[in-house]
């Protein structure tokens, strides 16, 4: 649903926590409004969460597809644009590299040849006959399947479950040795040349998976690609890359906070921790700042903890 209701941390997405302090004498404190971001999405460091309430949505019977198309690029534009339809409510865009559905997507493979890259979808069904004209005036792609409408034998079960990182492990079941990154790249045309020049640069060795977010209002693509391992030292290297074409990079290789993604040291946690937390007992290690409130990124792996660990 992040392309139609943004990120976890977006105004609106949570409306309550409760949390209980590692205190001597524990508190159970409620956080709404403001106050939510001093624990939301901190990995357990500075608090135990205990419940949550999250606003819901409309259930609706989701048309799910895929959809064909012989050229990556236009599958990326293609998912961009239909994202901007206001009246087509869709839950899932989602554009995956060729040749990764062939190659890893067991289901799906008998249906498609080695060049053919896919969208994967969830459409409201109200939205179908829009869906299917935006379709018509924007290169007509293939439907290769639709949960609704479907011959397959053997049908390929949640298209869901081949999106996010689904896709990574169905990569991984078939070629273990793969592993993958999460980037963000950003809004509009922006984006659209910054996956063109990282596919340029790296071609099969980092095979793209985009999934569409909005982000202040505008639709914007995060991706998991899937990338050929070799060495550590290749892997860094691929990530230093990414950042110098301006491409921001949530690292799941590096457990702290600040290196995996933040790249910075969020105060407003750290003030929580020290107060609901005072001997640093939740999740030790995770976070860089209450080792060394002082620490500024500066380059990938740069705290010694995390390179002990790596070492």
């Amino acid at each position: 649903g992040s392309c139609h209701w943004g990120a976890l941390r977006d105004f609106g997405n949570i409306i309550r926590l409760r949390v209980v302090t590692m205190e001597e004498e524990p508190r159970v404190l409620e956080f709404r409004g403001d106050e939510l971001p001093r624990v939301s999405h901190a990995y357990g460091t500075n608090g135990i969460i205990t419940e949550v309430e999250i606003p819901l949505a409309p259930a609706y019977d989701w048309v799910e597809m895929f959809v064909g198309f012989d050229d990556f690029m236009d599958a990326a534009r293609f998912g961009l644009n239909l994202a901007r339809q206001d009246g087509i409510l869709a839950k899932l865009i989602s554009p995956i590299e060729a040749p990764i559905p062939h190659a890893y997507f067991q289901r799906v493979a008998p249906h498609v040849d080695e060049g053919t890259s896919l969208i994967a979808l969830m459409v409201a069904p109200h939205s179908m006959d829009a869906f299917e004209t935006f379709a018509k005036l924007n290169g007509a792609p293939r439907i290769v399947y639709r949960s609704d409408d479907n011959d397959w034998p053997k049908g390929p079960g949640s298209v869901p479950e081949y999106t996010w990182n689904h896709t990574t492990l169905r990569a991984l079941k078939v070629k273990p040795s793969v592993t993958y990154l999460q980037v963000r790249y950003g809004h509009g045309e922006e984006a659209l040349a910054r996956i063109a020049r990282i596919r340029e640069i790296f071609g099969a060795e980092v095979l793209q998976h985009l999934e569409v977010l909005r982000e202040g209002g505008e639709p914007a693509y995060a991706a998991l690609p899937i990338v050929d391992f070799t060495t550590e030292e290749r892997l860094d290297e691929i990530v230093a890359i990414h950042e110098a074409e301006g491409c921001m990079i949530f690292n799941p290789h590096r457990y702290t906070l600040e290196e995996g993604g933040r790249q910075t040291v969020d105060d407003r946690q750290l003030r929580f921790k020290k107060e609901a937390d005072p001997k640093g007992l939740l999740n030790p290690g995770k976070m860089i700042a209450w080792d060394d409130p002082d620490w500024r990124f500066e380059r990938m792996y740069t705290y010694p903890g995390a390179r002990a660990a790596a070492e």
